[in-house]
């Protein structure tokens, strides 16, 4: 690799304030084998990365309602970390972290391939994809951390920081939220017409992935039309959905690693998830007895609590998964025709999910009367289908902008924690040295 090329690869590091924290990863040296970036394949070896792709931040996970900390665990936590669980973050680096290593390999990469004239038009363009793929899901991932949700507001709003190039003499600026989701959704698009129409590996993006992503996307600004449009493209290529009646809920893991579900395999990274904290009880009591999620995603244990198991990443509460899945896709397709006004079809998708949840035999089809039952019966289950796929921190926040009101607590032996709702404390803090180092601004408090 040319000293150039190394440079790139060090200048994001510089920019977020990983000077402290880098060596891990320098002495790793995932790309060690790489002389120069002078063929695709170098170019593929970057998106194969480990540490670049698919691992993103937990934080949308640690600060959502799905589970709790008993006091003498929380106590026990680094500062950060328990800073993090009661949303007063002041230096907490992961989520900017992770995110921007991906955006600076995909950059690296995006530009190298400029240079490169090897290799067939698909073979080009499928790199092309899979680079704007990997830098929208962390533009995506950031934008729930760092930003406030879409609103009337967005072109004022603060965004993040929207590299496209790695280059150490172009400095980082915030954005608007509008530009920060012009730019993710601008980017997926061009990716969906680029990306190979079927599924090669499930850590590499395809079409599908960048539909997935672009339903999510949009669901999360809530545009109902373009999140319907991407569901129902993606689920024109698949409606294949694992039967939990033939999933071994004692098994370990529960999921294989290549569940038939996962259009794009991604998860979530974090030092307090590994403890297994317990599932919140009020989340556990939605799963009636011969719904088999029940089992397949909870363990129950001596003392009656339950920790959460049933990760498609494999790893279970350590490493959720947080990619593409078709569950996923159901649910946003069925949400968003909820929402516009197609009662039927929303619950026809709903259907189509829960039957393949439920006891064989056992399950009645649910019916909605209008938009307003629907709506219901689809949110309750896709808080239930998403448990720490770091969703539900996303779909609060929006649903607090429709006036939903909702507050979260943590009850730490005695003391209560509030989060009420539209706090500013809904968007963390951007960490202390990253705005040190870029002069950037800070998220008000």
């Amino acid at each position: 690799m040319r000293k150039k090329d190394y440079r790139y690869i060090f200048i994001l590091f510089v920019l977020v304030g990983l000077l402290a924290g880098c060596n891990k990863y320098l002495e790793d040296k995932p790309i060690q084998s790489l002389t120069t970036i002078d063929k695709l394949q170098d170019l593929q070896a970057l998106l194969n990365n480990d540490i670049n792709a698919m691992r993103y931040s937990a934080n949308t996970t640690l600060a959502a309602d799905e589970y709790y900390f008993p006091a003498s665990v929380w106590s026990a936590l680094p500062q950060p970390e328990r800073g993090a669980y009661n949303w007063e973050s002041e230096n907490y680096l992961d989520a900017w972290r992770q995110a921007y290593i991906t955006v600076n390999y995909a950059n690296v990469v995006l530009q190298s391939l400029e240079k490169i004239e090897a290799g067939t038009v698909s073979q080009r363009n499928d790199i092309r994809g899979q680079a704007l793929f990997q830098r929208a899901f962390a533009f995506y991932e950031l934008a729930q951390v760092y930003c406030r949700p879409f609103s009337a507001t967005a072109n004022t709003d603060p965004g993040i920081a929207l590299r496209t190039v790695p280059d150490l003499e172009v400095p980082s600026k915030r954005g608007t939220v509008g530009e920060t989701y012009a730019r993710i959704t601008g980017d997926l698009i061009e990716a969906a017409g680029l990306l190979l129409p079927e599924q090669q590996y499930v850590s590499r993006p395809f079409q599908s992935s960048a539909y997935g992503l672009l339903a999510r996307t949009y669901l999360a600004m809530g545009d109902y039309d373009n999140a319907f449009k991407y569901a129902d493209l993606y689920l024109q290529k698949t409606t294949a959905l694992v039967d939990f009646n033939d999933v071994d809920s004692t098994a370990t893991p529960v999921f294989k690693a290549f569940t038939t579900e996962i259009a794009y395999r991604a998860y979530a990274i974090s030092q307090i998830l590994p403890r297994q904290p317990p599932v919140d009880s009020n989340l556990y009591k939605l799963y009636a007895d011969d719904d088999l999620r029940k089992a397949v995603y909870f363990l129950k244990k001596p003392d009656g609590t339950s920790t959460f198991k049933g990760s498609y990443s494999i790893l279970n509460g350590n490493q959720p998964f947080n990619g593409i899945a078709t569950d996923e896709i159901f649910l946003i397709r069925a949400e968003a025709s909820a929402r516009l006004g197609n009662t039927q079809s929303a619950m026809q998708d709903l259907n189509a999910l829960l039957k393949k949840r439920w006891r064989k035999g056992l399950y009645t089809d649910r019916v909605a009367a209008n938009k307003e039952e629907a709506l219901e019966l689809i949110l309750t289950e896709r808080r239930k289908e998403l448990v720490y796929r770091g969703t539900r921190w996303t779909d609060l926040r929006r649903f607090n902008l429709e006036g939903k009101n909702i507050t979260l607590r943590r009850n730490i032996d005695g003391t209560v924690y509030e989060l009420p709702a539209n706090d500013k404390r809904w968007v963390w803090l951007l960490p202390l040295n990253v705005i040190q180092l870029s002069g950037m601004p800070q998220n008000e408090r």
